[in-house]
Order: structure tokens, then C-alpha cells, then sequence
């Protein structure tokens, strides 16, 4: 409730101040809870979804935390889950000061204690499907192996070309298969295999592109994928398009974010087919207690 009441006076005051505030208020909600020591809350099923054990099916969308400062507290939130990112990587900047911070946050957040998992989302300012944007994503990978318990290659962003109504399906082909191709080499040389996802939207009126996206995504070996839902009307319409993925695709695993404001709403989602659902909304327009709740109750 007193969350909800700063949230509101805030957006009467100056509405492009709400997400700043939402972060700098959870970032001092998890603190305090860890200063008092109380512990993260557990949920009683975890789930296993691409090879890992999540504490449980309810997770952050990228967005929310853009670096690892918050990483090491963020279990008080509930969530079972953290999307760290988007992580934009210049191939072409031999050492750049902005990853080098966020991977020292991230290594700072590694000596306290784990209850989520935590995905890296990486991207590329080249959104294109080109020879540069290949070398930015593979790099990203390798400098955040170490860190990630699974990482995502986002091709959801504004300007992507997976989002076009007729992408190029050969070189989407050709790309993913780059991207596997690294993946397999970073297996054999480190011995923690993690696993991989391609994070991409789906567009209420333009849709028909993506189940032959989503079929190559699972040709060439990806782990998973993350679906972005924007301008759908209701969550109802949302979980009958993933029932029609889910009879196309089953059994491969679906993160889905977008549209989920409640507890009832993830579960309709979770019952459509999902394996894990993300939320951002929710968190910035109800805070962190009831983020916690909300997990509990799936």
C-alpha cells in the first residue's frame, strides 16, 4: 500500500521517474532485508527447465537490472529467476569500461548468497544479421560464460530484423548457426555447459513469421526460448496463441513475458505451456513484497 502510494504521487509529479524510483526502492527493500537477516523467502517446488533447477517458476525480465549492483540482494524479491541486461557488446572495443563494470558487479554478487538463477541478455547495436552483429553476440558470450547460469541472445529490440513481417530466413539460418557453432566451443573448453536461449517479440497483428522462426530456433539446438507478447489485449489472448505454439513446438521450453500483472494471470500462462514467466510491470507498478507474494502463490 505505501509502495502504491509513492508510485502514484510520483507519476503525478513526473511519470519518466517511476522506473528509477521502482529500482532504487527495491534496491533499499533487499538491503534492509538482508542487514535484519532475514532470509530470502524459499518456495517449496522448485522446477527443472533447461537442465537447471529453478526455486521457482515466477522471474525479472531484462530491463529492470542493467548491471550486477543489485544482483547480490535481489533474492529478497522472490523471484527464481533475474534477466541481467539488455548487455549491448561492441566486438570491435577490445576493452570496454561498460562491461568491464557490470562484470565486476556481477563477480561481486557471486560471494553472497544464491537463490535465483541468473540469465545474461545480450545484444548488439547492429541489428542486422551480419558478420559484425555474429562477432558482438559470440563475444558477449564468451566474456559472460563464467557468470551466467544461462544467457540469451535478444533479437527482440526495435529494428531487429526478426521482427520484420518477412525476415531472411537463410541468413537467420546462417546466424543461428554461427551462434551454435560458438556455443559447442565454449562447452568443450569450459566444464560448465550453460545453456541458451534467443529472446524474440511477437506483435499482436503481426505474427505469422514467428512459428517458422521458433522452428529454426529449435532446429539448430537452442536450449529455449524467450517470447516477448507486445500490444496484446488481454492475457486471454496471449495464452491461446501459446497454446497454438505449444501444439507446434511441444516440448520445447517457453519463457514467456508480457501481459502478466498477477498471480492468476501467470499461472493461465503457466497452464497454457509455459515453462517460466517473467514480469517487469509488476514489479515497478507494485514493488518488491509483492513480487515475493506473488511467487509464493504459484
Amino acid at each position: 500500500m505505501f509502495y502504491r502510494f509513492l508510485i502514484k504521487a510520483i507519476s503525478s509529479i513526473n511519470g519518466s521517474y517511476i522506473h528509477s524510483f521502482a529500482y532504487y526502492y527495491t534496491y533499499v527493500y533487499c538491503i534492509l532485508r538482508r542487514f535484519l537477516c532475514i532470509k530470502p523467502p524459499r518456495h517449496p517446488s522448485p522446477v527443472e527447465v533447461m537442465g537447471l533447477s529453478f526455486p521457482n517458476q515466477l522471474g525479472l525480465a531484462a530491463g529492470f537490472i542493467h548491471d550486477g549492483r543489485l544482483l547480490r540482494y535481489s533474492g529478497y524479491t522472490g523471484l527464481g529467476l533475474v534477466e541481467i541486461g539488455t548487455i549491448n557488446i561492441d566486438s570491435a572495443i577490445e576493452h570496454d569500461p561498460y562491461v568491464i563494470d557490470i562484470i565486476h558487479d556481477i563477480k561481486n554478487a557471486l560471494h553472497t548468497y544464491r537463490y535465483q538463477r541468473w540469465g545474461i541478455n545480450l545484444g548488439s547495436l547492429d541489428h542486422s544479421l551480419t558478420q559484425k552483429a555474429t562477432a558482438d553476440y559470440t563475444k558477449g558470450m564468451k566474456l559472460f560464460w563464467r557468470y551466467a547460469d544461462y544467457l540469451v541472445i535478444n533479437l527482440s529490440r526495435p529494428g531487429s530484423a526478426v521482427r520484420t513481417l518477412q525476415p531472411d530466413m537463410q541468413s537467420l539460418a546462417d546466424f543461428f548457426q554461427s551462434i551454435m557453432e560458438q556455443h559447442s566451443l565454449l562447452k568443450t573448453a569450459n566444464t560448465n555447459p550453460i545453456p541458451i536461449t534467443v529472446k524474440i517479440a511477437i506483435d499482436h497483428l503481426n505474427n505469422g513469421h514467428i512459428i517458422p522462426v521458433l522452428m529454426l530456433v529449435r532446429e539448430y539446438g537452442f536450449d529455449g526460448a524467450i517470447i516477448a507478447f507486445e500490444n496484446w489485449p488481454d492475457i486471454e489472448s496471449i495464452r491461446r496463441y501459446l497454446g497454438t505454439l505449444r501444439v507446434k513446438l511441444d516440448p520445447f521450453p517457453f519463457i514467456i513475458v508480457g501481459g502478466i500483472r498477477t498471480a492468476d494471470d501467470a499461472r493461465k500462462i503457466l497452464d497454457a505451456g509455459a515453462s517460466l514467466v517473467q514480469i517487469y510491470t509488476s514489479l515497478v507498478a507494485y514493488g518488491p513484497a509483492y513480487t515475493k507474494k506473488m511467487a509464493l502463490m504459484l
